[in-house]
């Protein structure tokens, strides 16, 4: 089934007549018919349409509306809409595996990526080392953090031998 099957039409926003604005307290929602004063961003489906389909949440948490496209946003509204998933999906990108150790169903991992050096530590690997087709592999520490791999296949020959054993 298409992604945009599981969408209420009615959600979506018609990015022409509104536009994000930087303030005091965040970032605001100018639209038609009123003002949200604190709007934050979510994906919709983070994984299958990463670049699509984005839910604006108000400052209760309650959904204004989706942004289908976000590319036919104005400049400013898509800078904004960027920085906000830029900071809610804080997901740094494995480049090397330097320690995989498990011991008692945890795993330790000391790892580069795209942000330095971390080491975190994964409860039952086997559920939380994820498999997201075409090489792409996504880890869950025990702090609920992502880390994530575009493709296993490029790890050095020792990362991906680390790796193997849970995919």
């Amino acid at each position: 089934m298409e992604t945009s099957a599981w969408l209420d039409e009615d959600k979506l926003i018609d990015v022409a007549q509104v536009r994000l604005e930087a303030w005091a307290s965040g970032v605001r929602l100018i639209a038609p018919d009123r003002c949200y004063l604190t709007v934050r961003a979510v994906r919709a489906f983070p994984l299958s349409e990463a670049s699509r389909y984005f839910v604006l949440l108000d400052g209760a948490n309650q959904e204004i509306g989706v942004i289908r496209n976000p590319r036919e946003l104005d400049a400013e509204s898509r800078r904004l809409l960027d920085r906000m998933i830029h900071e809610h999906y804080f997901i740094p990108v494995i480049k090397r595996i330097r320690l995989l150790r498990e011991e008692f169903g945890v795993s330790r991992w000391v790892v580069e990526t795209d942000r330095g050096e971390r080491e975190f530590f994964v409860r039952e690997p086997r559920d939380n080392v994820f498999s997201l087709g075409e090489g792409r592999v996504m880890v869950v520490d025990a702090d609920g953090n992502r880390y994530d791999i575009p493709d296993a296949a490029e790890l050095d020959p020792a990362s991906l031998h680390r790796l193997e054993r849970y995919l």
